[in-house]
């Protein structure tokens, strides 16, 4: 059961994109459905608050972009879900990993600038006098927008959780970091995992404290004391990233 666990969890962390293409998508939908909310409320106090000044685009390109909002989200968000899940789920070959990540932030990336195009031609037929109508996209930017503020601060309230529950282990790695319990460190450029041992079997200095040590990622390799590690300059102990 752990082993099926572990293999979700890492299909998610792969299939979770970083970098500053992911970070520009996020911040065009995060603005977009600020934009969205902003008209509507706008309009129930009665102000116009386009921030967007400028001439109506073509009447065939406004209708059209009004008329596939609605499909173009629920299409998005569908497939979004359905190729996540069955990365996350599935046994797909882990070396076409790349193909399907790109077609992941393709269709991010078509959906996000969909989006915001929708959102400054709305800007601009405000302007204009035009009424904004879009119940179920105001709904749709609400809850979005309601998802992200909960991600973020679970993932805020996950962090120091983690970090209240760290047991740090009164050393230092070269460049002053606290080293904790089960962290990852490297010594003389070998990777090690910091433990201590078990209740039954506690190795005891003369002071009478729980010994740390080093445990190698390499079964050929022997554990260290975390004491001898950290006083040990040239072996360079530090904490992995």
């Amino acid at each position: 059961m752990n082993i099926i666990i572990e293999h979700i969890l890492k299909r998610v962390e792969q299939v979770d994109g970083k970098g500053l293409y992911i970070k520009v998508l996020r911040y065009i939908r995060i603005f977009s459905s600020l934009m969205i909310l902003l008209l509507k409320l706008c309009q129930y106090i009665n102000i116009n608050c386009s921030i967007i000044p400028g001439e109506l685009w073509d009447i065939n390109a406004r209708n059209f972009i009004n008329k596939y909002i609605l499909t173009v989200i629920g299409s998005w968000i569908v497939c979004g879900i359905l190729l996540r899940c069955l990365w996350i789920f599935s046994d797909i070959d882990e070396e076409i990993f790349p193909i399907y990540r790109t077609i992941i932030d393709l269709i991010d990336g078509a959906g996000s600038v969909y989006v915001m195009v929708y959102v400054i031609n709305k800007l601009i037929e405000s302007y204009n006098g035009i009424v904004f109508n879009g119940r179920l996209v105001v709904l749709v930017a609400a809850i979005y927008l309601l998802c992200y503020v909960c991600k973020s601060l679970y993932e805020k309230n996950y962090r120091n959780y983690s970090s209240w529950k760290r047991v740090y282990t009164g050393y230092c790695d070269s460049a002053g970091r606290r080293i904790y319990e089960n962290t990852t460190v490297f010594y003389y450029g070998k990777e090690y995992k910091i433990s201590k041992p078990a209740l039954g079997s506690c190795i005891l200095n003369d002071s009478k404290k729980i010994e740390w040590s080093l445990e190698s990622v390499m079964e050929s390799e022997e554990s260290i004391t975390l004491e001898r590690a950290a006083s040990d300059r040239e072996g360079n102990i530090r904490l992995a990233k």
